[in-house]
């Protein structure tokens, strides 16, 4: 096996830099991890619980439900002749997703 050059090297540095660096490539990166997770929960398929998004998805998903919750106990409280219902924490989960639906659309700021 021939040894790389000192040009091949700092060639190879510098796209190992640009794929840890560049927000572009990052984000694609994440899209392809997030379209095959995302995949393997619809087709109830294997997940690997051990990695580090399928982790980050379920804390994240427990501390929004954390914060629904708290909001209705809040609505309950304010308005003791109504009562929050898990439609209306559906209700607020859509407006949410139609919200970063909306931010998915807007151009990327550079």
């Amino acid at each position: 096996m021939n040894p790389l050059s000192r040009a091949q090297i700092a060639k190879v540095v510098e796209i190992l830099f640009h794929a840890r660096t560049d927000p572009q490539v990052k984000l694609r990166f994440g899209a392809r991890k997030r379209e095959r997770l995302s995949a393997a929960l619809k087709a109830g398929g294997k997940i690997n619980t051990d990695d580090y998004r399928y982790k980050w998805l379920k804390d994240t998903r427990s501390m929004l439900l954390a914060v629904l919750e708290k909001q209705a106990v809040a609505l309950n409280t304010q308005a003791p002749w109504d009562q929050a219902s898990v439609g209306d924490l559906v209700d607020c989960a859509q407006a949410v997703i139609y919200l970063l639906k909306a931010k998915m659309d807007e151009p990327e700021e550079k």
